[in-house]
């Protein structure tokens, strides 16, 4: 269960999709009111991931609609990242929040920024969008190389994943 639970947030954003700020087709908002009822239970039983998970929530918020609970998720999640010290997940929070709310969008993306880079850490390219108009290359995830990797790997075909499967 602790498995399953872990994966509520991840389930939610793969539905939302990197570009949450757009509407969702009849089916998708279906399935995504129903990991959010999911995501209820998770929140109680896993207090770690509390920031991560009101963070996934408010971006399906955003997308069904509900622009309060979306706003006052972001601010959940902002709120536990900081008080749990999970940095990378404040940083990503308050991208969010700065994508959907016009005031103290600078100071949100700069305090994002820095977050990211004390932590070391990076956000997905197909998320740089969050950043707008302060794009800093070293907090956005390198493009992947296919080439270097099929140098090291070897070349990726249809077959070699039907037979690795």
């Amino acid at each position: 269960m602790d498995n399953t639970l872990l994966c509520v947030p991840i389930l939610i954003e793969s539905l939302t999709g990197p570009n949450w700020l757009s509407s969702l087709t009849k089916q998708d908002s279906r399935l995504l009111k129903r990991a959010l009822r999911r995501a209820t239970i998770a929140n109680s039983l896993l207090p770690n991931q509390q920031s991560h998970l009101r963070r996934a929530c408010g971006r399906a918020f955003w997308r069904l609609g509900k622009r309060q609970k979306a706003l006052r998720s972001f601010k959940r999640a902002i709120r536990f990242g900081e008080k749990q010290g999970m940095k990378y997940q404040q940083a990503k929070s308050l991208l969010d929040f700065a994508a959907v709310v016009e005031e103290g969008r600078v100071q949100n993306r700069s305090n994002a920024i820095e977050l990211l880079k004390e932590v070391k850490s990076v956000i997905p390219r197909t998320e740089s969008w969050l950043l707008g108009d302060q794009y800093d290359e070293s907090v956005v995830a390198p493009e992947f190389d296919l080439e270097a990797w099929e140098r090291e790997h070897g070349p990726i075909s249809p077959q070699v994943v039907a037979e690795k499967a």
